[in-house]
C-alpha cells in the first residue's frame, strides 16, 4: 500500500476514511499556428489542478479548467447545472486510495491589520 499525498488549491473537505478518485489531466489541442497558417500540431498541456471524486458520497470537486462552460460561469448566477468534462481533456494520472487525513491551509496575509486570505489549499493524504 502506497501512501500518496494530493496537493491542490481550494477547499477539498473529504472526511478521513472516504474512498476518492484523484484525476490529473492533460488537454490535447490541434493548432495550425497564426492565423491558422501552418501544419497542424498537437499541443499538450498539463493541468495541474486536479478533480476528486468522493466515492463514499458522489461529490466531485473539480476546477472551471476542467468543465467546457467553465468562461460561463459567474459569481451572480447559479453555475450547478450539467457541467461536462472538455473534450480536450484526457486522463494522465489516477489515484483510487482511502482518505487519511485531510488538512486545509488558508493562505494570506499575517500581521497586518485586517486579514485576507488569497488562496485555500487542500492535502490529501491517500493510501491507495
Amino acid at each position: 500500500m502506497a501512501k500518496r499525498h494530493v496537493v491542490m488549491i481550494g477547499l477539498f473537505p473529504i472526511p478521513v476514511g472516504h474512498r476518492v478518485r484523484v484525476e490529473y489531466f492533460h488537454s490535447c489541442k490541434e493548432t495550425r499556428g497564426l492565423f491558422g497558417r501552418g501544419a497542424p500540431e498537437v499541443k499538450i498541456r498539463e493541468i495541474d489542478s486536479p478533480r476528486v471524486t468522493d466515492l463514499t458520497t458522489g461529490i466531485i470537486y473539480g476546477h472551471l479548467i476542467h468543465y467546457d462552460d467553465g468562461g460561463s460561469l459567474r459569481g451572480s448566477k447559479i453555475n450547478a447545472g450539467d457541467q461536462l468534462l472538455r473534450s480536450d481533456l484526457e486522463v494522465r494520472q489516477t489515484i483510487e486510495g482511502e482518505v487519511t487525513a485531510c488538512r486545509i491551509a488558508m493562505i494570506g496575509f499575517e500581521g497586518s491589520s485586517a486579514p485576507t486570505c488569497e488562496q485555500h489549499e487542500t492535502v490529501l493524504e491517500v493510501i491507495e
